[in-house]
């Protein structure tokens, strides 16, 4: 950025150099803004008059578009066809009706000449001059649109940087928000001296419509309600004695009775339906006082009665 800065202002200075720099063609069309003021102008001597009775010798300097100025000097004959720059105080020769230029000092210039230049008029000139300026004005604009665009995608760039670090903070937020919700649920163990049933349940699990409710054992009367684990055959809440690790433990009734299989029974919620399948082969689980053989399924009912072991179930809907 301050390298960019440096270039404008060099180029600002150099169109500053370039406005302020005297030329003959100036001289000529404003001569009422030089006269009698210093002036320095380079050109090419193209005729060298030396001096007579009546005037002093003075040779014309022409510029590179043709047009000429008388200089009077008192210095040495100049080379003719030489490039010189020339200062001096500008006067107006009243007898003549022109401008001419007393020559103070004279510096040659290493600038091979071509004694028959084309001689533009000074309307080329002013066109010259105009193009030049809008050449310097159109790399002073361009610059200026290479830092807009710059900071533009320079800002750009940041926002999409913070926007990703936001999304990334969103996510990890959510990942452990959902990872709390799966790994660390409240429980209801400490309400039931016979059972122990999560009451929070990850979000791809859904709750079976209605509840259970215990109406036998030392729980009689409390209620809770369950949560399907998806699979194939429908969403499955599992009954048993064993401890479950990972999701499943959220769709699990734990009973602490010696009368329960580890395996007990299953409750699947199928298109709207729920049905009670007995698993055990040595605890028979009853519903409605019928009991169901190993691997037999039947439809449980609203107030329907579950019976494994001392623990009964009643469900509501």
């Amino acid at each position: 950025m301050k390298k960019i800065l440096l270039l404008i202002v060099s180029v600002s200075q150099m169109l500053s150099l370039y406005s302020q720099k005297t030329t003959i063609e100036d001289i000529l069309n404003n001569s009422n803004r030089y006269k009698e003021e210093v002036v320095e102008v380079e050109g090419t001597v193209v005729q060298y008059v030396p001096a007579d009775a009546q005037s002093t010798s003075y040779f014309l300097l022409q510029s590179d578009y043709g047009n000429q100025i008388r200089v009077n000097t008192s210095q040495s004959k100049p080379e003719t066809f030489k490039k010189y720059r020339i200062k001096g105080v500008l006067y107006y020769d009243d007898n003549a009706g022109t401008v001419f230029i007393s020559e103070q000092s004279r510096t040659p210039l290493d600038v091979q000449v071509v004694q028959n230049p084309i001689q533009p008029s000074i309307e080329e000139t002013k066109d010259n001059s105009l193009l030049y300026f809008l050449i310097a004005a159109g790399i002073v604009i361009l610059i200026i649109l290479i830092i807009i665009i710059s900071r533009f995608f320079q800002a750009k760039k940041q926002d999409l940087t913070g926007s990703s670090v936001n999304t990334q903070s969103l996510q990890t937020q959510t990942s452990s928000s959902l990872k709390t919700e799966i790994l660390e649920p409240s429980t209801r163990e400490n309400d039931f001296k016979t059972i122990k049933i999560f009451s929070s349940t990850p979000k791809t699990m859904k709750f079976i419509p209605g509840e259970l409710r215990i109406v036998s054992g030392e729980d009689k009367g409390k209620s809770f309600k369950i949560a399907g684990y998806p699979t194939p055959s429908g969403n499955v809440v599992s009954i048993g004695r064993e401890e479950i690790q990972g999701e499943r433990k959220y769709a699990h009734i734990q009973l602490n009775q010696k009368t329960i299989s580890r395996k007990q029974a299953e409750i699947i919620s199928i298109e709207g339906k729920l049905y009670v399948k007995n698993i055990s082969e040595t605890n028979y689980t009853q519903v409605d006082g019928i009991e169901l053989k190993p691997n037999e399924k039947v439809e449980l009912k609203p107030n329907s009665t579950i019976r494994t072991g001392e623990i009964e179930f009643q469900y509501i809907l």
